[in-house]
């Protein structure tokens, strides 16, 4: 309680100061989130035959954002946004008896300025950074990070933003020889481009890659790991990637969607991996509402293990970023979302949606269904691929089911269905009230081991508060 109370009293004195400076105007705005949730075996694993089944199934959960923004001029501004991060009650932190956690942190903090006579922004400092995608977000690059972004406008259709960022720099890690190799840059940009008939944006990143940066640790990056084992790492590895999203506007009230996206990683001996990613959604606006068709394919590994380069597009960071609607894949902030996976890499899938439909007013109503498969070769689920799961491990769990970590491996004969119907309740223009239900089924493969292909139903049933200020 003694950091929070140094805290308020810190922000109380800023705001004091500011009080008599007044060149500077203070916006304070945020969002406080609440869940209260059933859930029914999220694992989707059979407990009587593997860790399945062991989370409470009933959790109350949290998470606070409140961000302040100093504000000098129309060209010269500073954000500052703190965060309780997603807790459950009564769990050490924040929301433990007394309420005295260590939890309370800096999200953002930048600032943004213009270049005097021009119409160039830049953005410095810790900021939220995603690549495009407009069906399902960006599973390649979509996080927090600290770099620097330059935006600018051409014309009022065309505009580009470039940046530099470093995710990591794991200094002084040094490898056998002394040599550090502990930093990855990303250097990259966007081109969107707005008329009446078009809306796309490419885009194009690459990346220098540490051996030693803690990019090959990264939970996101899990089952890349056996992969990119430390024979495989080379001094400073190269990555890049490319994509184009666009939608037709001009079909209104035809919506069509196209994301796609093409990422290659290599290191010693050319080996790494290298793959793409295509989705498109159609869609159309009714008067009661819309409905859309969904459809996406990500290439998977090919060959037995440890034999060929891997099929994945690589990954930087996947802060929900593939949210195709339903608590299978990301997207649910604070309460249980991903139970297949957090990404989309290496999988297919095909889905429906229908949104806006509304009966009464300000109560609101969507369905979203998907059915999924792996698209990763069943020859590397064989006895001597460390994803055959012969043991109970949580390692080796972690590296099939999404609840552990944040990506499913899914084989080709593997499949998901996933069900979730959504309601909203708008109590005011500050405040709205929620209630999800869901349904998920996973159908592993027998290639895997009898201990590891036996899976249980999921289902929740999640009430959300949400207030937005």
């Amino acid at each position: 309680m003694k950091r929070l109370s140094v805290l308020l009293l810190a922000v109380c004195f800023v705001f004091g100061s500011l009080s008599r400076a007044a060149a500077i105007d203070v916006k304070v705005k945020g969002r406080w989130q609440f869940s209260y949730g059933y859930y029914g075996n999220y694992s989707l694993y059979d407990g009587d035959k593997g860790p399945g089944n062991k989370m409470d199934p009933f959790q109350a959960r949290m998470r606070a954002r409140t961000q302040v923004e100093f504000i000098a001029s129309e060209t010269l501004r500073s954000v500052l946004q703190f965060e309780i991060g997603t807790q459950n009650f009564g769990q050490p932190g924040f929301t433990a008896l007394d309420a005295d956690g260590k939890d309370i942190k800096v999200k953002h903090a930048f600032i943004d300025w213009t270049i005097p006579n021009t119409k160039t922004s830049l953005r410095m400092g810790v900021q939220p950074m995603k690549m495009p995608g407009l069906i399902a977000g960006n599973f390649v690059y979509n996080n927090d990070i600290a770099g620097v972004m330059a935006s600018t406008e051409f014309t009022p259709e065309v505009a580009l933003t470039a940046f530099w960022a470093r995710p990591y720099d794991a200094y002084p890690a040094v490898d056998a020889k002394g040599k550090r190799f502990d930093e990855m840059d990303l250097f990259g940009f966007t081109l969107p481009v707005k008329t009446q008939f078009v809306r796309a944006t490419p885009w194009a990143m690459i990346g220098s890659v540490g051996a030693n940066s803690g990019y090959y640790e990264n939970s996101y990056n899990a089952t890349y790991a056996p992969g990119y084992d430390a024979a495989n790492r080379y001094g400073q590895s190269l990555a890049w990637w490319a994509g184009l999203s666009f939608e037709l506007p001009t079909l209104d009230p035809f919506i069509v969607q196209v994301d796609g996206m093409y990422g290659s990683l290599s290191g010693k001996d050319n080996r790494g991996t290298s793959g793409y990613y295509l989705a498109m959604l159609l869609g159309y606006k009714w008067n009661w509402g819309t409905t859309s068709l969904v459809g996406w394919y990500a290439s998977g590994d090919d060959g037995e293990w440890g034999k060929d380069d891997m099929g994945r597009i690589p990954v930087v960071s996947a802060d929900g970023g593939f949210e195709m609607g339903t608590r299978g894949f990301a997207g649910y902030a604070i309460s249980r979302d991903h139970g297949i996976s957090g990404l989309g890499s290496g999988t297919w899938g095909l889905g429906i949606r229908i949104d806006n439909v509304s009966f009464i007013d300000n109560l609101t109503h969507g369905f979203h269904a998907n059915y999924v498969r792996g698209t990763n070769s069943g020859e590397r689920i064989g006895p001597d691929s460390p994803l055959y799961l012969s043991s109970s491990s949580s390692a080796d769990y972690g590296r099939i089911n999404a609840s552990s970590d944040h990506y499913a491996y899914l084989i080709s004969t593997d499949s998901a269905w996933d069900f979730m119907l959504i309601n909203t309740y708008k109590v005011s223009d500050n405040f709205n009230i929620g209630l999800d239900l869901s349904y998920t089924r996973m159908d592993l493969s027998k290639q895997r081991s009898s201990q590891w292909k036996d899976t249980a139903d999921a289902y929740a049933g999640v009430i959300n508060f949400a207030y937005t200020f």
